[in-house]
């Protein structure tokens, strides 16, 4: 799902409003990072194989290569709202 949440928001922000500026994705994926990094850095064509849902990542590829350096993924803690209690506190 976080994925499929990346490749919209990247191609909404190429396709519909034409952004070129740097993009500060946060998302509590670390799996989308990872995979996004393995892409990045050159995945062989062989972990394509492997690779789940790839009617998703082949575009989401493209879309990567075009961003390039100006696409920044940052890992957020998930759920904190769970985690903490209305003074702050760990729960």
């Amino acid at each position: 799902m976080e994925a499929l949440a990346l490749l919209g928001g990247l191609t909404y922000m190429k396709n519909r409003i034409g952004w070129d500026g740097t993009i500060h994705w946060h998302t509590d994926s670390e799996s989308v990072i990872k995979t996004c990094a393995k892409i990045n850095n050159g995945m062989k064509a062989g972990a394509w194989i492997k690779q789940k849902d790839k009617g998703l990542w082949e575009p989401l590829h493209k879309l990567l290569k075009l961003w390039g350096t100006r696409l920044k993924l940052q890992h957020v803690e998930s759920h904190v709202d769970r985690k903490r209690d209305a003074q702050g506190n760990g729960a």
